[in-house]
């Protein structure tokens, strides 16, 4: 009984946004509903480079190995560095590493016996990304959509700036579990909130198309100018805090409030989109009376 309540709700749901208007060619699309989903896929921007940031921080830079001697040197390009190790893979005693970029590998000599550390943080991240995805599935669900969502970008921007100030690979390995905790909570429910504003017809846009490959691109001009992989880190988490100021212009999904019993609060954003997209207050009977069932 519960669940055919709740499938009523939202079949009634999905008839009042057919009543909010087109957004020119977007059919049953308003003008509201696709501002939200521009702001909210903009959010993919700034997560895209927390999440890929190792991509660059974590790039190989050329280096010398001296002799015990002190009179050779080898110099070793990225495809020859596993010969400047010792025969037992340690490396050797003096080494100098190129001064065209830096990263955590330069910082903290993550070659020979310890090139697979670098690797080890990606894995630890991504650990993080899939737990991380898990939990605010399940917050998002009681707590809404748009509270997680604004909240874990906030504090993945702290920890992303926080680890530009790592003093060892193991703090650094434990703030990038974090942060990819906190980008898998980010995309869960800046997927969800733009398509619980849509009929079912938009929704394969919504999820396919955002701001994720746009992140991607910008990451590679940034990385090019900025060589320094703290610094790099820095922008990257400093660039990303005016998306916090869209908290007023991105309400709670009306689908998740009317599944929580919430219809006054959902009928308010509906009428504000009405009024929005300029269109006629929508006939609310039914989904009210699917409310009280």
């Amino acid at each position: 009984m519960v669940i055919e309540t709740h499938i009523l709700q939202m079949s009634e749901y999905e008839k009042v946004l057919k009543q909010l208007g087109s957004y020119g060619p977007l059919h049953y699309f308003g003008k509201y509903q696709f501002r939200v989903f521009i702001i909210v896929s903009l959010f993919e921007t700034p997560v895209a480079w927390a999440m890929l940031l190792p991509i660059l921080i974590n790039a190989k830079p050329t280096w010398t190995c001296y002799e015990d001697s002190g009179n050779a040197t080898r110099n070793m390009t990225q495809n020859y560095t596993m010969n400047a190790c010792a025969a037992d893979n340690k490396m050797c005693g003096a080494m100098k590493f190129s001064e065209d970029f830096t990263s955590i590998i330069s910082e903290w000599h993550l070659i020979c016996e310890n090139e697979g550390i670098p690797s080890l943080i990606t894995t630890i991240q991504m650990l993080g990304v899939f737990l991380g995805a898990c939990i605010t599935g399940q917050l998002a669900d009681k707590f809404g959509r748009k509270k997680p969502l604004y909240l874990e970008y906030l504090l993945l921007l702290i920890l992303l700036f926080c680890s530009a100030f790592a003093q060892s690979w193991q703090t650094f390995a434990v703030l990038r579990f974090f942060i990819g905790g906190l980008v898998g909570g980010v995309l869960v429910t800046n997927f969800v909130l733009p398509l619980e504003y849509v009929i079912p017809s938009w929704r394969v846009f919504c999820g396919c198309v955002g701001f994720w490959a746009v992140g991607l691109m910008l990451l590679a001009p940034l990385g090019y100018f900025i060589r320094d992989w703290r610094t790099l880190t820095m922008v990257t988490s400093l660039v990303g805090l005016p998306m916090l100021l869209s908290w007023r212009l991105v309400p709670e999904s009306p689908r998740w409030l009317l599944s929580k019993g919430r219809y006054e609060e959902a009928k308010q954003i509906i009428l504000t989109m009405a009024a929005y997209n300029k269109v006629d207050n929508p006939d609310l009977t039914q989904l009210q009376l699917s409310m009280v069932r």
